[in-house]
């Protein structure tokens, strides 16, 4: 009967034990899903105020704490919902498309599996188009809203209502000049009647607004569109800096296209204003914030320090009580040590200062380089383009020869500031394609075929490379002479032994002589002298080239 009844006990104190541990972990959970609600929504109104870069740059540490938060607790919606978070504060920070593409296609992947609601993920899926428009890939930010209409076919004229964000899905694609599709998508998907603002997320009204100035302006050439008040208005009514940015933006390249040189002018003037106000404060805000953080964190350490040393002496003191011959013994000896570390510690903490104070300096002096690189690059081609207009034909073709290669040595800069190194090579060189083939194909039909089976090139060859295959394409569309009405220019880039070989080719026909030599030729040649590389053109009657870039170059 006593093993019976001790046997009784013991289950009876085992199962109060699980109980109470099973409590305490619901308790756990639900107070660090509470925490987690609590850090996005923390961020959400900080990132609300879009008063400049540092807003989305808090919002985003309160995102990645509750993302961190969300994994360990291993909940998927949670984990959803911090990922499409930092994917908002990626796609407002604008220096990383490819970040926001990545984190808004898993949160919707997430919500599509996890979460009952039907129209978040497709909310979604049109930030991935939106993002993909902001990296300048058009094709796919195309596909993605083709994705999200084919579930939209799908749905009847109620449900529809409640998709509020059709008006952005057309401006994202008049933004990428698909004037004709989005007009379709106002047409057959929503009604300007329910068409409102969100205060939490976009102003539907307003992207209605400027999307049908675009479909005006630039699909149906209407120079006294209404449409262009309307945007006016959005821009009066702005609730923070950066949508006014955009507005003026807008304005500016909607005037430029219309040659309405006064309203041009002015909205570019009030752009540039705007810009460098915010621009200027962001900066100071940001070096502020970091040197505020930097200081509480020596001062949190030294604290540490003073706490871990009073700890130490009061052990010391306890110990003196017990062996006070043997302390008396060692205290001189560790006084000397003491000593030796506190004069050390002061020589660190000195030293940290000078690299600290030298390091913010230099921060400092490479942000405002970069920026006035940028601005000086946009300054000029602006200029450049501003003297194309009444040119003569001789003249505006040499014009936008000079603007093409400012602009690609501008793609260059702008990839370099945001990653320091190219890490997509193809992409780099498909940019500098496609802003010659805008500026400079006039009538001519151009196709390019690009092989490139080189993911990463060192920034030392990928540079000039960019800029001879600027050359070459410019000299093809110039001087070609084709039997067809399609202009065709194929390139060949691979790794082959320790060279890099490049294989340029159009399918102009040979003529008698290739035009003389031209200060594109002569910078080809000096491009070449600084790769090291060898130039074969086996053919001098026509326009192919082989390259061979040796690896040492880099």
């Amino acid at each position: 009967m006593g093993i019976f009844l001790r046997f009784f006990c013991v289950i009876s104190i085992t199962l109060v034990v699980f109980d109470s541990c099973s409590d305490n972990q619901n308790k756990y959970h639900e107070n660090t899903k509470s925490k987690i609600q609590n850090l996005i929504a923390q961020g959400n109104r900080i990132y609300e105020n879009k008063s400049g870069p540092e807003t989305f740059i808090q919002s985003l540490e309160l995102y990645d704490s509750a993302w961190s938060l969300s994994v360990l607790l291993k909940d998927s919606l949670l984990i959803a919902d911090a990922i499409y978070a930092k994917g908002r504060a990626f796609d407002a920070l604008n220096n990383n498309p490819q970040k926001s593409i990545d984190y808004y296609q898993n949160a919707a992947n997430l919500y599509e599996k996890f979460s009952k609601d039907k129209i978040k993920p497709l909310y979604i899926r049109h930030l991935v188009a939106h993002a993909y428009e902001k990296a300048g890939d058009s094709a796919n930010s195309i596909l993605a809203l083709k994705l999200i209409e084919s579930k939209l076919q799908k749905l009847d004229s109620a449900a529809l209502i409640k998709i509020k964000f059709v008006p952005q899905m057309a401006l994202i694609a008049s933004t990428v000049k698909n004037h004709k599709y989005a007009e379709a998508l106002l047409n057959n998907y929503t009604n300007r009647t329910y068409i409102e603002n969100d205060p939490h997320t976009y102003k539907y009204l307003y992207s209605y607004y400027l999307t049908k100035a675009n479909i005006d302006v630039y699909f149906k050439k209407n120079k006294h569109s209404l449409y262009l008040d309307s945007v006016k208005y959005a821009l009066a009514h702005s609730e923070n800096a950066s949508d006014s940015l955009y507005f003026l933006n807008e304005l500016w390249t909607l005037y430029k296209k219309l040659n309405d040189t006064t309203q041009e002018n002015y909205y570019l003037q009030q752009n540039t204003i705007l810009y460098n106000k915010v621009v200027s404060l962001s900066k100071s805000r940001m070096i502020d914030q970091k040197i505020t953080d930097m200081e509480e964190t020596i001062s949190r350490l030294e604290k540490q320090n003073l706490m871990t040393k009073s700890k130490l002496r009061m052990k010391f003191i306890s110990i003196l009580g017990i062996l006070l011959v043997v302390i008396s013994a060692l205290s001189i000896y560790l006084h000397k040590v003491n000593r030796i570390i506190k004069n050390k510690q002061i020589e660190i903490k000195e030293k940290n200062k000078d690299l600290e104070k030298s390091l913010r300096h230099n921060v400092v002096l490479n942000k405002e380089l970069e920026h006035r690189v940028k601005n000086n690059l946009q300054i000029i081609s602006s200029l450049i383009q501003m003297q194309e207009r009444g040119a003569q034909p001789e003249t505006l073709k040499k014009l936008q020869e000079i603007r093409v290669r400012i602009e690609n040595i501008g793609i260059l800069h702008t990839k370099l500031t945001i990653n320091n190194e190219i890490s997509n090579f193809p992409e780099y060189i498909n940019s500098i394609a496609n802003n010659i083939l805008l500026i400079l194909s006039y009538d001519k039909k151009v196709k390019t075929h690009l092989n490139i089976n080189l993911e990463k090139v060192s920034n030392h060859i990928s540079f000039p490379l960019g800029l001879i295959l600027n050359e070459w394409i410019t000299n093809s569309i110039k001087h070609a002479i084709i039997t067809d009405d399609m202009l065709k220019i194929t390139i060949n880039i691979n790794k082959k032994d320790d060279c890099i070989e490049v294989v340029y080719k159009d399918n102009g026909l040979e003529v008698n002589s290739i035009p003389s030599k031209s200060i594109g030729t002569e910078i080809v040649e000096i491009l070449c002298l600084q790769l090291e590389a060898t130039l074969i053109q086996d053919n001098p009657r026509n326009f192919e080239y082989k390259l061979m870039i040796p690896l040492k170059s880099a």
